[in-house]
């Protein structure tokens, strides 16, 4: 079913427990956000659980809208825009849904001013870092899957994700959407490209560096490229030198015979 004028403009209206005006848009299938310019940013809360929608995207400016509710959808995608015209979003809930890499959080971290963000059922949270990441990105999250960011936690975070070493390590572990859709991470058939793409010597040469890595960060640095099917950058390169050295060494011996 299309969200359309009419089907707005006829659903439940209510004064939650919170005080909030709601719009409730629960169960009604809906496969994409539109028509939202209607409500005149009359409303503190959308709720849209349990409708079909692949994306989030299309809002128009809502600047009274406080919470969104997108329960029980099947969104893999944030549109890089979706949260910008939501300026006083405090608490989105995003349980069960399809997000499953850390890249397709990173337009959720426009909203600078949310509090509350669940997405519980959701494959990302089974990512390295995935905590640290996103409390890092979101400096006023209060809460994080129901559960209380701690003040060590932000510590954490910010000692992990700071300086040049820590940008670092966050283009590791969330590359931009391009490079995921070039390696097919968080598309059918991703782990049939993963495993084409990093080949068994491969693979065993990130099993080796983490038998060799000193620090538990890097063993679990090592084992998320491991897991997300992409080789670190100090291995790549080391590949390329030894490549380029097997090169020379063929082209000194063909000159010596």
């Amino acid at each position: 079913m299309r969200l359309t004028v009419e089907l707005i403009l006829q659903s439940h209206q209510y004064i939650n427990p919170g005080r909030d005006w709601t719009l409730s848009l629960r169960g009604y299938k809906i496969p994409t956000i539109e028509n939202l310019g209607v409500t005149q940013d009359h409303f503190e809360c959308i709720d849209l659980t349990d409708n079909e929608l692949l994306k989030l995207e299309n809002f128009p400016p809502l600047p009274r809208l406080k919470t969104l509710i997108l329960c029980n959808n099947r969104i893999s995608r944030i549109d890089p825009e979706a949260v910008a015209s939501l300026p006083s979003l405090t608490s989105l809930i995003l349980t069960n849904n399809k997000l499953d890499v850390l890249s397709d959080l990173l337009p959720l971290f426009q909203a600078k001013n949310l509090e509350r963000l669940s997405l519980m059922d959701n494959g990302v949270r089974e990512r390295a870092y995935y905590r640290l990441f996103v409390i890092f990105n979101l400096p006023k999250l209060r809460f994080l899957d129901y559960k209380r960011v701690t003040q060590q936690e932000r510590e954490q975070a910010r000692n992990t994700f700071k300086g040049e070493k820590g940008a670092k390590l966050a283009h590791e572990i969330a590359p931009p959407r391009k490079a995921h859709a070039a390696l097919g991470v968080g598309s059918v058939g991703a782990e049939e490209k993963k495993a084409t793409d990093t080949s068994a010597d491969q693979i065993e040469r990130i099993k080796l560096a983490i038998a060799k890595a000193t620090t538990m960060e890097e063993i679990t640095r090592l084992e998320s490229a491991l897991k997300a099917g992409y080789i670190p950058d100090e291995l790549l390169n080391s590949e390329k030198t030894q490549s380029s050295d097997a090169t020379e060494a063929e082209g000194q011996s063909a000159r010596k015979k």
